[in-house]
């Protein structure tokens, strides 16, 4: 079937088109063209209902609105100064986070399928948990600090249990994603207030159950404290690993992203396998091992989508980015892709642009 598809009106930057044409191809769409005066692409595709739903770039396809369009549409009255922090995103502003449109459309050009179980491995907030908890997949979460792994399974309560929460008696039913909310606003240098921000949250949630909830197909979600370097699950066991791992010490996650004391302190046995050091051959040595296991527990031909960027330091440039093709080259993946997104956010200063790099496992 020969479609038109007509790109969201908050796309505006190429590495986005380059995704959306990616994503695209994953979905079995021939002969796609790029209209540049109608803001749209024009392509044939088979599968138009499962594209409906699962696009992250396109806002209508031969006049049918899409599942993004419709969650980003509901939303707007709450979201519309941070355009895609839709739904349990907005809880916590998490620094050097992935974007949540660019994690939905890396799932969908990792995992296609209309089912699947996608692994991050450094899953900081759980931004690519949510994305393929709304893509109806199924998803693992392990991070080394106790506080993002509860912050990533709050979000995904925030899609099954009501929050409650009254700020007249002070009641509320202990959702989990209250406790990270209060963090954000108390915790975060921002301006955000508790009750406020709660209601906000109370109110995507409302939009949620009541327009969305029921065309999103029921999925399985792990989170587990534990390191990239050694994950507790069966050779060849997921099907795609989307990730954004840590960039070494140009951000301070715990500083920039800080949570209740007590969550975030990392178990003692998992400390040598911080990925946040100072050293580049630490880094390296770590993310090598990461790799190693990535590669171990993917499906042969699966899909790793990752993101890393150059750091400027002292003067020089350190190609983590070169060093990391090669080596996942050299254990036995195939890049697919490699695409460039620009940095804009505040306390980057020293990363040069991501890269966005997709492999496959042979």
């Amino acid at each position: 079937m020969r479609c038109v598809g007509k790109l969201l009106d908050l796309v505006n930057r190429y590495y986005e088109l380059q995704l959306c044409y990616a994503e695209l191809k994953a979905f079995g769409a021939d002969n796609i063209q790029h209209d540049l005066l109608n803001n749209s692409f024009v392509f044939d595709c088979e599968d138009v209902e499962r594209l409906l739903f699962r696009s992250s770039w396109l806002s209508e396809i031969n006049g049918k609105k899409t599942f993004i369009y419709e969650v980003i549409q509901a939303c707007r009255k709450i979201i519309w100064k941070y355009s895609d922090l839709w739904f349990a995103h907005l809880a916590y502003p998490f620094k050097a986070r992935m974007r949540p449109q660019v994690a939905r459309s890396l799932i969908n050009i990792t995992c296609p399928e209309e089912r699947g179980v996608i692994l991050d491995p450094f899953c900081g907030s759980g931004t690519t948990n949510t994305e393929a908890y709304l893509c109806g997949l199924d998803s693992v979460g392990i991070d080394i600090i106790p506080f993002y792994v509860y912050m990533s399974e709050a979000k995904i309560q925030f899609f099954k249990k009501e929050i409650a929460f009254n700020t007249v008696v002070g009641g509320n039913n202990n959702h989990p994603l209250l406790s990270v909310i209060r963090s954000a606003c108390t915790l975060l240098r921002t301006k955000n207030k508790y009750e406020k921000r709660v209601s906000e949250i109370i109110e995507l949630q409302k939009i949620y159950f009541e327009k969305i909830r029921e065309k999103v197909p029921r999925t399985k979600h792990e989170f587990l404290v534990g390191t990239a370097t050694d994950i507790p699950y069966p050779s060849e066991h997921f099907d795609a690993i989307v990730c954004s791992p840590p960039y070494g010490s140009a951000i301070d996650y715990t500083k920039e992203n800080p949570g209740p004391e007590e969550m975030m302190e990392i178990p003692e046995e998992l400390k040598p396998y911080l990925v946040l050091t100072k050293d580049e051959v630490s880094w390296k040595k770590l993310m090598a091992d990461a790799f190693s296991e990535m590669y171990r527990v993917l499906k042969k031909e699966g899909r790793l989508a990752i993101i890393i960027g150059n750091q400027k330091k002292k003067g020089r440039i350190v190609d983590y980015v070169g060093w990391s093709k090669k080596r996942l080259e050299e254990i036995g993946f195939k890049k697919l892709y490699q695409f460039t997104e620009l940095i804009s956010s505040t306390g980057t200063r020293n990363i040069l642009n991501d890269e966005i790099l997709i492999f496959e496992r042979r």
